[in-house]
């Protein structure tokens, strides 16, 4: 051996073991500030996760649901380990400004920091990245069943069902009017079956699970769910004496005579109020513990009593009393004594009454906005932009503010339950009994009008009530016809739903209303526009979904505009009159298929937008090259530089100019070299498809290098001419990319190859169809942080493909679920393995394997020839899993 051998060899013992540490131990002294400040940003990081979180977890609290130990060992260790980092970091500020009167730093203090905040990181950023995991309520929580319960018999099938309703269990006082409705809905002498009652005993609720139970069992061919009595208007073929044809309807009512005597009802359930018992334990869900306390006891009584066993009633008094003490409970229940309402009704309004007065201002008004829309199911999406005209929200919040303030506002509502949660964590909607209250409490000073086909008509209301009016709403009623003007001077929300193009409005009907803020037209036909349009000077909202419009110029009149939905409607042009509205936030021309004309320079003028919607709609963008633009130019939208959400389409790359801003969307659903129709809806915030061929000329554009490494559904379709794999799209890789969808490829021969800055460290469904060169997923050796988060993988017509994956990739894919591979002509195997190797796969419930010819085992062995088809279906069968099935 050589002395320059020896040499080197030394050297990098010593540089090892020596050198590497000591260096180490310098940079903890010189660089404690730079460890705090990382340390810090990391805290703050779970911070951000931590209150993102905590929205799911009172949502699951309040719908007592169970949480997994996952959670719950998070939560504890999310606590600890915050407060700990916090407390270094106090520690260390504090040393560091009494050290030497804060001017020279004491080595051993900053040595001991640096190496206890680099633990700490490591642990906060292992936190913050679990916490990636907690998206939706299920998988923090579980519903777990009840002593409650009760499993009932159906009669349609032997097997047994569980029952069970909403944020509550089902009762038994329950269990045998829905045995009693569906054998009623099985008689073929029954056409039509109803349940009454009073409001708040949970006739909606039951029927909800009904609906659901003859779902799952098919009792019938297809079940639906339609509101309102007009059976002809909801599309239920009805005969001359208005009986139904050739289906079951199963209707709520109040009032059992409508459900006779209009709606021809051949067997009717009255359903009563809760047990003493049921009313108990679901008083006891909801309120918590303190209900067996001695002291409590007694007051518990009481309040059910005053309850009469409405499970409303009960959640409402329940979820009200959870959060007072012994003093608040006497001061509320004394109230309700005292009030002159004595009937039922009385205590309802009673009870609404003390968690009404509890809410602040703006959550008042989004409850008086919540009922002016006219339904108990509000579109969330429409009370944002009703919301931003109204002012309910502060100015200096974007619209995506906005929308988390209204989710915000939402689940304190539903906490008090004056609105109640309907399906997921932002679902809601709001109870009758609530809409009359609050409607009730508005009336007094300023009258919300929402006009219902038994209510006489509008110009029947005298002036003093019409006045004074501050909200208007006709949702779909039968109206005929409009006066020829509204004297409502105080009139802010004006809101007409409806299906009838032959409805007119007068020139002269919003003349008086000069306070006018929102305005909804739904439905109508606009031949010309009213010229009192153009006095609706503080008019913010504006929506005209669903219309036949046929000049919009006058539009540009209203300059306080900061919301314009033309949603659905026939509109041919978008004058140059709409650049003028320089307030406008949000433009929605979303399936306005007949719009072909963008004037240019309309877009451009829109510096303060921020939203653009343009689904299924406009796609007539000039080229690039043309000199004389005849239509709008997707440049223009590097002028609006608020501009963060954005749905289009772009048919051609000769439309895309090189230098297009999209570094400023956060939010986008973007299609290239389709057609402007969407045949599906998609998955993500950040949707980017393309069907362009050859695949150079993308990369030729800035833009899709930027928007790729941003999108987390990316879909890509008949990309040929590629350098064998997808990685050359985007140079930052696909960092946030969630949902991958390749199809119809003559040259992609990998998804991912050694080496590649692409990872795909967020990807959880990964989708392949008939890409007929692809031979592997990925190549062998790839980083470990690639597809660590797969969670489904389909396949199908890869006729090239012999094996999914190679076991060292398999081994880093612990969240897979699902596999599903289908008529892949050459696949002999899933998982390509040495000899006497292992795999597990803990997480895999689904295991999908259809037409395909050449598979002989889930595990392929490299040096294993191409098997035959022709053994025998059972020994393929047994030696499929090793045995081991």
């Amino acid at each position: 051996m050589s002395a320059d051998s020896i040499v080197s060899i030394a050297w990098d013992v010593l540089k090892s073991y020596v050198v590497v540490p000591i260096k180490r131990r310098f940079e903890y002294v010189i660089s404690s500030k730079s460890f705090a400040e990382r340390l810090r940003k990391e805290v703050n990081n779970l911070k951000k996760e931590a209150d993102r979180v905590q929205i799911l977890e009172e949502a699951a609290t309040n719908n007592v649901r169970n949480f997994h130990n996952t959670f719950t060992d998070w939560k504890a260790s999310c606590e600890k380990d915050s407060k700990e980092a916090q407390e270094l970091l106090d520690a260390f500020d504090e040393a560091s400004k009494t050290c030497c009167y804060g001017t020279l730093p004491d080595p051993k203090c900053r040595y001991q920091f640096s190496m206890k905040a680099e633990a700490e990181i490591k642990v906060i950023s292992e936190l913050a990245e679990k916490c990636n995991g907690f998206k939706e309520l299920k998988d923090i929580c579980f519903i777990n069943p009840s002593p409650g319960d009760v499993t009932a018999m159906t009669s349609a099938s032997s097997v047994s069902t569980s029952i069970k309703l909403a944020d509550y269990d089902i009762f038994e006082s329950r269990v045998q009017i829905i045995r009693d409705i569906k054998d009623a809905l099985a008689d073929d002498s029954n056409s039509v079956v109803g349940v009454y009652g009073m409001g708040g005993l949970g006739k909606s609720t039951l029927l909800e699970e009904v609906k659901r139970m003859i779902s799952e069992e098919k009792s019938f061919d297809w079940v639906a769910k339609a509101n309102g009595l007009d059976l002809k208007s909801v599309g239920i073929p009805c005969g001359h004496d208005n009986k139904v044809i050739g289906c079951k309807l199963l209707l709520t009512s109040r009032d059992r005579d409508i459900l006779k005597s209009e709606m021809g009802c051949d067997k009717d359930f009255l359903l009563g109020g809760l047990e003493e018992e049921e009313a108990k334990r679901l008083f006891e869900k909801f309120a918590g513990d303190k209900v067996n306390d001695n002291e409590f006891k007694p007051l518990v009584n009481e309040a059910l009593h005053k309850c009469a066993g409405l499970p409303f009633l009960i959640v409402s008094m329940a979820k009200y009393f959870k959060g007072v003490g012994l003093p608040e409970w006497k001061i509320a229940l004394k109230q309700i004594k005292l009030s002159k309402n004595k009937h039922l009704r009385g205590v309802i309004n009673d009870m609404l009454q003390l968690s009404y007065d509890r809410l602040k201002g703006e959550e008042k008004s989004l409850l008086a906005l919540c009922v002016v829309y006219g339904t108990s199911n509000p579109s969330f999406e429409n009370l944002v932009r009703y919301g931003i005209g109204w002012g309910l929200f502060r100015e200096d919040d974007n619209i995506e503010d906005a929308r988390d303030r209204l989710r915000l506002e939402i689940r304190t509502l539903q906490a008090s339950s004056l609105l109640l949660e309907n399906g997921d964590a932002y679902g809601f909607k709001i109870h009758d009994l609530v809409r009359e209250f609050v409607a009730s409490v508005a009336f007094r000073d300023h009258p919300l009008l929402v006009l219902k086909d038994k209510d006489k008509s509008i110009m029947e209301l005298s002036n003093d009530k019409l006045k004074s009016c501050r909200a208007i709403c006709f949702p779909y009623v039968d109206i005929n016809e409009l006066p020829q003007e509204l004297d409502c001077p105080e009139l802010q929300i004006f809101l007409l739903f409806k299906y009838d193009k032959s409805l007119k409005i007068s020139d002269s009907l919003f003349y008086s209303m000069k306070k006018l803020m929102v305005l909804n037209l739904t439905g109508i036909h606009l031949t010309c526009f009213p010229s009192s349009f153009q006095f609706l000077e503080s008019l913010h909202t504006l929506c005209l979904d669903c219309c036949s419009l046929d000049d919009v110029a006058i539009l540009g009149k209203l300059k306080g505009l900061q919301i314009l939905s033309f949603a659905n409607s026939d509109i041919h042009r978008l004058p140059r009159e709409i650049g003028q509205l320089a307030e406008l936030r949000l433009l929605d021309l979303n399936r306005c298929y007949k719009l072909k004309i963008i004037e240019s320079g309309v877009l451009r003028n829109l510096f303060k937008l921020e939203e653009l919607f343009m689904k299924n709609t406009f796609d007539q963008w000039n080229v690039v090259e043309q000199t004389l633009p005849t239509n709008a130019s997707l440049i223009e939208l590097n002028h609006m530089k608020k501009l963060h959400t954005l749905h289009l389409s772009i048919p051609s790359l000769s439309m895309l100019p090189k230098d297009l801003n999209v570094e400023k969307l956060t939010k986008y659903e973007i299609r290239i070299g389709y057609g402007r129709t969407w045949w599906h809806e998609c998955k993500g915030m950040r949707t980017l498809e393309l069907k362009l061929d050859p695949l150079s000329d993308v990369l030729a554009k800035g833009f899709i290098q930027s928007i790729s490494g941003t999108t987390n559904y990316l879909r890509l379709d008949e990309f040929n001419g590629c350098e064998q794999s997808i990685c050359s799209l985007s140079r930052k890789g696909f960092p946030e990319l969630k949902h991958l969808e390749v199809t119809n490829s003559s040259s992609i021969q990998y998804i991912l190859r050694s080496p590649s800055h692409t990872y795909y460290e967020t990807l959880e469904l990964l989708l392949l169809e008939n890409l007929i060169t692809l031979e592997k997923i990925c190549t062998n050796n790839i980083s470990s942080k690639s597809f660590n988060t797969l969670k489904v993988v389909r396949v199908k017509s890869c006729d090239k493909m012999e094996v999914l994956f190679p076991l060292s990739v398999l081994k880093g894919l612990p969240r897979l679920e699902e596999i599903e591979v289908v008529d892949c002509k050459l696949m002999r195997g899933i998982v390509e393995v040495d000899v006497c190797s292992k795999v597990k796969l803990h997480n895999l419930h689904v295991l999908k394997l259809l037409n395909l010819p050449n598979i002989k085992n889930f595990l392929d062995t490299k040096s294993a020839p191409s098997s035959s088809t022709s053994n025998d279906q059972v020994s393929t069968q047994i030696a499929f899993f090793n045995g081991q099935q």
